[in-house]
């Protein structure tokens, strides 16, 4: 069996059932919420892509909403 198992076993126990994995996705994306820097996140991660550290970040819906309103408006705006 893996070596790391028990701690493993430890941290879901301990995280209210979140894994290293998820934990490390959370991580990513309260930085990203905190700063919308993404260069900072991929630096804190250690990713060397972007790409990747795209793939661990996550767009919280009120920010999606907030983009389509702030574009509404701008349309809105150029057609008066």
């Amino acid at each position: 069996m893996w070596r790391g198992y028990p701690y493993y076993k430890w941290v879901r126990s301990t995280t209210g059932g979140f894994n290293t994995h998820s934990l490390r996705h959370r991580a990513g994306s309260n930085a990203y919420k905190a700063t919308h820097d993404i260069r900072a996140v991929q630096e804190l991660l250690g990713h060397k892509s972007i790409s990747t550290t795209q793939i661990y970040t996550t767009v919280e819906p009120d920010s999606l909403i907030a983009l389509v309103q702030a574009n509404q408006l701008e349309i809105a705006t150029k057609c008066a």
